[in-house]
């Protein structure tokens, strides 16, 4: 299901409705700023040409959910004062939902604007709103567009942002990067070779000693992990038996900001 909105919190809050709602078996849904998908997404021959083209003021919806939800949906979407512009079969659609989600985003448009990076972080589910209007009022659209994806916190759906970004220079990016972490957004810096500076953020004994174990020369990946270099574990906590990638959105939990 595509869906377009005159603004951005809009759609937000669309997609967040979505993503809670209990009737609604929902697969994924992500969000594009204006001009995002019009730029980027809308004339690829793909699930984003819709029955009504969106335009460079549309932000876009897209959610992939089970049929029984397509009503249900549509009403979520009219509610948030957006309007459905597509409705299409997985199996009928030129390209599966997921060419236009998390990093396949980037990739498109990088193809067609080489000077296109991004950030990866987190706006938790009780602020997640409030948060993608601070980033928006915060930047211009020529230096970040915000792309959300759905993700469950705790059984709340808050984003993961894979904003894409046009920073003047080096310095610039990790202006960004600093202000999104003081206002209560952790990256996960995809722009540093030091794996607890990215997504990882700690190292705890168990994968330092599976390093030791696999790797007991340190020659693979030299200079990469802190923890080996220094020789001890940067936590004492034990690692998220869900793997690296859930305890990097545990650790993402801002709550006790102030």
């Amino acid at each position: 299901v595509t869906a377009c909105f005159p603004s951005l919190k809009e759609a937000a809050a669309f997609a967040l409705d979505a993503g809670n709602a209990p009737s609604v078996p929902c697969r994924g849904a992500a969000v594009y700023q204006a001009p995002l998908a019009f730029k980027f997404l809308d004339k690829e021959p793909s699930i984003m040409h819709a029955d009504r083209p969106s335009t460079d003021g549309d932000h876009v919806a897209l959610v992939q959910c089970a049929a029984a939800g397509v009503g249900p949906i549509r009403r979520l979407a009219e509610d948030n004062g957006g309007e459905v512009s597509r409705v299409i079969n997985a199996e009928d659609a030129p390209r599966p939902m997921y060419e236009f989600g998390w990093n396949h985003t980037t990739l498109h448009c990088r193809r067609k604007d080489k000077s296109t990076t991004y950030l990866q972080s987190v706006l938790e589910p009780d602020k997640a709103l409030e948060l993608v209007q601070k980033v928006q009022d915060e930047f211009d659209s020529s230096e970040l567009l915000q792309h959300l994806e759905c993700v469950r916190f705790g059984g709340k759906v808050g984003f993961a942002s894979l904003a894409l970004l046009w920073p003047s220079t080096h310095e610039r990016l990790h202006e960004i990067l600093a202000w999104h972490e003081a206002n209560g957004m952790p990256i996960f810096n995809p722009h540093t070779e030091v794996l607890e500076d990215g997504g990882m953020k700690q190292t705890d004994f168990a994968q330092l000693g599976f390093k030791a174990r696999a790797d007991p020369g340190g020659v693979l990946n030299p200079g990469k992990m802190r923890a080996w270099d220094e020789q001890r574990a940067t936590t004492e906590e034990a690692a998220d038996p869900r793997g690296s990638f859930a305890a990097s959105y545990r650790l993402a939990d801002t709550s006790s900001l102030q």
